[in-house]
């Protein structure tokens, strides 16, 4: 039989987010964690650089910005699929 480990419910969430340099998408996300799709593939352990746009918020240009831990990766056609945990996370509005 198989155990949930995870700590936090988790929602279908599809949103277009940095990742490092580059770009992913999530599939759904938690208090604690997201799991998303990118086309670049990550280590487990490794700590990645997330940006969360939130583009209907005012001001415009207003982000979530965090660091996170990658736990799983697996292989997608086309990409990789990456559950990680959230780390520090900042807001960020732009400068006036």
């Amino acid at each position: 039989m198989d155990s949930e480990r995870r700590s936090a419910p988790r929602y279908p969430v599809a949103l277009e987010i940095g990742v490092n340099s580059s770009t992913g998408v999530t599939m759904n996300m938690s208090s604690s964690g997201v799991y998303f799709v990118t086309e670049h593939v990550l280590a487990p352990d490794q700590q990645v650089a997330l940006v969360f746009p939130f583009e209907h918020a005012a001001p415009t240009g207003t982000r979530a910005a965090c660091s996170a831990r990658v736990l799983r990766v697996e292989s997608r056609s086309p990409g990789y699929g990456i559950a990680a945990t959230y780390e520090a996370i900042t807001f960020q509005l732009p400068l006036s």
